[in-house]
C-alpha cells in the first residue's frame, strides 16, 4: 500500500487450515519489524481476546510488544444478548476445542471461533453424542455474526438447524443452556 499499510487477507486466503495462518502473520510482522524498526498491527476487538496472533507475538522474544486495549466482540455480545456473564456464569470456549473446552460443562457457554459450518456440526455432534441429547430438537440459540459491522446479524436459530448457518470468522453461538 502507498500509506505503507497491509493487509493479511492473502494469508488467509492462501491457507489450507486456520492454524497455518498465525505463524505466517507472525513471521511477517517480525519480518517488518526487523526492517523498519516498529510495526502496528491493528486487530478487530481487543488485542487479548481470541487474537492467537497476538499471543504468539507476546511469546516471541524476536520483538517487543506493546499491547494496547480496545473493546472486545464479547462486550457486544453481552449487550446485543442482554446478558450480565458473570451473573449467568456464561463461560467462553473455542469452537475450534469445544470438545476439550466444554467438556463436563454445565450453564450457558458462549461458543467463539465458529468460522464454518464444520465448527458448528462439531459443536452439535458433541452435544448431541452424549445418552441424552444437551439440548432438545425444539431448543433455540443465538447467532452472533460481525458484532459492531454495518452487517451485523444476531439471530435465533433453531438447534436442529445449527449446522446449516452461513458462517464466517466473525461468528459465535450462545448456547443459553
Amino acid at each position: 500500500a502507498v500509506d505503507g499499510s497491509a493487509t493479511f487477507d492473502e494469508v488467509y486466503d492462501a491457507a489450507g487450515a486456520i492454524d497455518e495462518v498465525y505463524p505466517a502473520i507472525v513471521e511477517r510482522l517480525v519480518a517488518a519489524a526487523g526492517e523498519s524498526g516498529d510495526v502496528l498491527y491493528a486487530v478487530p476487538g481487543s488485542p487479548l481476546v481470541a487474537e492467537h496472533t497476538v499471543e504468539l507475538l507476546l511469546a516471541d522474544e524476536r520483538v517487543t510488544v506493546e499491547v494496547l486495549p480496545a473493546l472486545s466482540f464479547l462486550d457486544l455480545a453481552w449487550v446485543r444478548l442482554g446478558v450480565d456473564p458473570v451473573a449467568v456464569g456464561v463461560r467462553v470456549v473455542d469452537g475450534h476445542r469445544f470438545a476439550v473446552e466444554a467438556a463436563g460443562e454445565r450453564g450457558p457457554l458462549l461458543v467463539a471461533q465458529c468460522d464454518s459450518a464444520h465448527v458448528l456440526s462439531d459443536v452439535k455432534l458433541v452435544l448431541d453424542s452424549g445418552p441424552e441429547p444437551a439440548l432438545a430438537d425444539d431448543a433455540e440459540v443465538v447467532v452472533l455474526q460481525r458484532l459492531g459491522l454495518p452487517d451485523e446479524r444476531v439471530e435465533r436459530v433453531p438447534w436442529a438447524e445449527l449446522d446449516r448457518v452461513d458462517a464466517d470468522h466473525l461468528t459465535s453461538v450462545y448456547l443459553p443452556e
